[in-house]
């Protein structure tokens, strides 16, 4: 894997992206790195990972991950995307 170590993350849970929200491909799996400041995509058609690092001037710590289509027709201005925050990992 280029530019991710799963040995140093805590992989807490697993969200699915089922209606394409965040551009990679339908049921593309994303795991919320606890303890990195990133999320972690694996796209199965390429068998590639894709690390999406949150710039964010104090340590971004996640285990929670979701989204959602409010308005398929106006591009990436009609999803949304989240996740919880924490200073810490714990």
């Amino acid at each position: 894997m280029t530019g991710t170590d799963l040995g140093t993350d805590h992989i807490y849970s697993t969200w699915i992206d089922v209606d394409n929200v965040a551009g990679l491909g339908k049921d593309v799996p994303f795991f919320p790195g606890t303890n990195s400041d990133s999320i972690l995509a694996f796209v199965p058609k390429t068998k590639e990972w894709k690390v999406m690092r949150i710039p964010y001037p104090m340590g971004f710590y996640t285990r929670a991950w979701d989204g959602r289509i409010d308005n398929a027709k106006t591009g990436w201005k009609g999803r949304s995307m989240w996740a919880s925050y924490s200073e810490e990992p714990r």
